[in-house]
């Protein structure tokens, strides 16, 4: 039968939402599924680049990762480079090929790192030749070379490349049999596990480390029946498209520049894909620009699904968004969020095809948020600062580094005054005073120091209230106190949340949303207002310490003689 008038208009429509990006999305994202299949069976994407393995094997692929990989990659000046190099493709080994995979799924925070590195070692920002979700791996037990995504003679003339770049340095990670050997100690001789958590994983204030534990999981989500489908896969282009145009159409709302949307697991895929298809993301850039007028980035940071969190707040304004903006629901089936992965999920053998219906049939078989099977989106966002310039957004830095502002991450106490009633450390905007591992002295609010001191003193804070309350509910004539303490302990436990989450987000918090996420009427409580609250452990009400005024959640005042919570906002 032949097709109707209106299939004929949706064919067409279809077919012009295809064309609109640059690359081929839906064999991109086959290799992209292959790719990540393929990392999950050697287990490089779960258990092999654990941080606290005693054989350092994080720290050690960080070190090839920046040192050594990205520099031949991209550093295309010296005439050794170009004569062995012949703009043939590279590929990188399995270790590298996932933390460059992860970095790159921050668009914004990896062309940062790469700028800031074009001085120091050479690179180059222009894209170097590349083959797309590609990998070689040493198999240790059978002395194989697995190739994924691309051919033998690519592979062997990346090792060509990289043993006459770095004699010293093995190839593969795990090739014990290789002459050319640098241990972690030759990285680093002091290096803890400690360490890496600190400083290795952070990457011009991003934290890879923890951008690879949450991508882990991806490949479960995008491993349904459905994604073995092509006309799924098309469907997910229009799809990604129309998500990409929400964006714009929240950016030309009034009073909507900052919504955060969430997407469904079947478009996160071609974001992804889109994302990491060529070497520097230019394709993605370029598409983007054209579609919305600027370049989306991509945050995995929001994981917390129980109800109320933000990543569920922002879904739910997404679907409701897309239906009022293209009429039907937000759902897709086969393409939503699956629940968390089962244990068997997390071996070398597990096969997606073998265990790709669990989730849309047994959902006791998931091991949480079984509720949240088919009802739920990804836990990828489009982070409302995405506008900001790559150069000035905050990021993570050490207490040795400078943040964008050009403030520095950690100033010493001064010494004590002896003037009774002068406080020579008073409160600083952007600081927390307190013992950490720089010395005692203020650390800036885009360190995560200044994040540990700040949970430490609202935890105590917290512990010190609730034992107020429990003794006004005993005493009588404090009991209406104890109604005013039981709100305050609410503002508390919620600022706490907020430090604990956002430390582990790949960048500190600039503005925070008090309630709700993309809310037009919502009141926002700026960081200045968190920071103030968490330099003395007082939030929303004045408190004293020891004999100087705390200021409250707008700053202000200065803490004299004892810290305030254990560490103070000044240190007398």
């Amino acid at each position: 039968m032949a097709p109707s008038k209106e299939e004929k208009v949706a064919a067409s429509s279809k077919a012009e939402m295809l064309s609109e990006f640059s690359i081929d999305l839906v064999t991109n994202a086959k290799l992209h599924r292959t790719f990540l299949q393929s990392l999950h069976q050697h287990k490089i994407s779960w258990d092999n680049l654990v941080l606290q393995n005693e054989d350092f094997s994080f720290a050690v692929s960080m070190h090839r990762y920046t040192q050594l990989w990205l520099p031949m990659i991209y550093n295309a000046n010296t005439q050794e480079m170009l004569a062995c190099k012949k703009q043939t493709p590279l590929v990188p080994p399995s270790d590298v090929a996932w933390l460059w995979h992860c970095h790159r799924l921050a668009p914004y925070d990896y062309m940062r790192y790469i700028k800031s590195q074009e001085k120091e070692r050479k690179l180059s920002i222009e894209d170097a030749a590349f083959v797309p979700f590609s990998f070689q791996h040493y198999d240790s037990n059978t002395g194989a070379i697995d190739v994924c995504n691309s051919d033998e003679e690519v592979c062997r003339e990346t090792r060509r490349l990289w043993e006459r770049l770095y004699p010293k340095e093995r190839f593969f990670l795990n090739d014990e049999s290789s002459s050319s050997l640098v241990s972690v100690t030759d990285v680093d001789k002091s290096l803890t596990p400690a360490d890496c958590q600190n400083e290795c994983v952070l990457l011009n204030g991003f934290d890879l480390y923890g951008s690879t534990l949450r991508q882990a999981t991806f490949l479960w989500q995008v491993s349904s029946p459905a994604f073995e489908d092509n006309d799924f896969l098309q469907d997910a282009v229009v799809n990604y498209f129309r998500f990409l145009s929400l964006k714009k159409h929240c950016a030309d709302t009034v009073g909507k520049e900052r919504f955060i949307i969430v997407p469904t697991y079947q478009i996160d895929l071609m974001w992804h894909t889109h994302m990491l298809a060529d070497c520097n993301g230019t394709a993605y850039r370029q598409d983007c620009r054209r579609i919305l007028g600027k370049t989306l980035d991509h945050d995995d940071s929001l994981n917390d699904r129980s109800e109320g969190s933000d990543l569920n707040r922002a879904f739910d304004a997404t679907k409701k968004l897309w239906l009022e903006v293209y009429g039907v629901e937000y759902f897709v089936r086969g393409g939503m969020y699956r629940g968390e992965p089962p244990a068997g999920y997390y071996r070398s053998d597990w096969k997606a095809a073998e265990a790709s219906i669990l989730c849309n049939h047994h959902h006791s078989d998931v091991v949480g948020n079984a509720h949240l099977v088919d009802k739920a989106g990804a836990s990828s966002t489009s982070p409302p600062s995405e506008s900001t310039s790559v150069e000035s957004r905050p990021r993570w830095i050490t207490p040795g580094e400078t943040s964008s502002t050009g403030k520095p991450g950690f100033i010493p106490m001064k010494e004590k005054s002896t003037t009774r009633g002068v406080n020579n450390n008073e409160q600083m905007k952007e600081y927390i005073f307190g013992d950490g591992p720089a010395g005692v002295g203020y650390y800036h609010m885009h360190t995560k120091e200044a994040y540990g001191l700040a949970i430490t003193r609202f935890e105590k804070r917290i512990k010190d209230r609730e034992c107020f309350l429990c003794a006004s509910l005993i005493i009588l004539p404090c009991l209406l106190f104890g109604i005013c303490v039981y709100f305050e302990l609410k503002d508390l436990k919620a600022s706490l949340e907020v430090f604990r989450n956002q430390l582990n987000a790949p960048a500190p918090l600039d503005a925070l949303p008090a309630e709700g996420v993309g809310a037009e009427s919502k009141k926002k409580k700026s960081a200045d207002a968190y920071w103030a609250a968490a330099a003395c452990g007082a939030a929303l009400y004045n408190h004293d310490c020891g004999g100087g005024t705390c200021g409250g959640a707008d700053g202000g005042g200065a803490c004299g003689g004892a810290a305030c919570g254990g560490g103070g906002c000044g240190g007398g």
